[in-house]
């Protein structure tokens, strides 16, 4: 009865939200949890050789798809070092995060629903990008690997191909290179 109460009681208007767990009644105001929320979701560029309003996109973009936003920088940074016309040196990837054109960027804008992609958008580069590594994301957790190797082969996949990358040692210095300016991003190092 008591709870059926409080329960009554917590959905009133601007009333505190009672939570009940095993009898324990916790109470914790709405305003505070919008602005806890608030707070973990807030965009703040990184002092990098990337427009604010570029990184805001990746920033989005690695939300949309519950990325880490400094794993998504730190492979734009290895790949491109932030240069949105970079090409590698075979010609065969291009842009901000390197999309293979020879037989990926088809694929990803097809999946992205991307009209007209463009490579040396930074835009379209970073929304097939974030997709592609969610999809390996999903791929490699649902064959069962942990969180950590999950990264690693994700990361190997984005360099090599999917069919490389279980042929590829995971610990290669590609992987390396983009965890490290992961952890120099999360530390604060990022003044280049």
């Amino acid at each position: 009865m008591v709870q059926f109460f409080l329960l009554a009681f917590a959905l009133q208007a601007n009333a505190p939200v009672y939570h009940i767990t095993d009898q324990i009644v916790v109470m914790q105001v709405k305003k505070d949890v919008v602005a806890a929320s608030q707070e973990e979701d807030t965009f703040k560029p990184y002092q990098i050789n990337l427009s604010s309003e570029v990184q805001k996109y990746i920033w989005d973009e690695s939300k949309k798809y519950g990325l880490s936003f400094e794993l998504l920088l730190a492979i734009a940074y290895t790949e491109s070092r932030f240069n949105p016309k970079a090409v590698s040196y075979d010609n065969s990837s291009m842009g901000l995060f390197q999309i293979n054109k020879r037989n990926t960027v088809k694929w990803l804008s097809e999946q992205t629903n991307i009209k007209n992609v463009d490579v040396f958008n930074p835009y379209h580069s970073t929304k097939m990008a974030a997709w592609y590594v969610n999809y390996l994301r999903k791929k490699y957790l649902n064959e069962g690997y942990d969180e950590g190797t999950v990264t690693k082969r994700v990361l190997t996949a984005y360099r090599y191909g999917m069919g490389s990358s279980k042929r590829k040692n995971i610990d290669n210095n590609y992987v390396r290179a983009v965890l490290e300016y992961k952890q120099k991003l999360e530390r604060g190092e990022t003044n280049e």
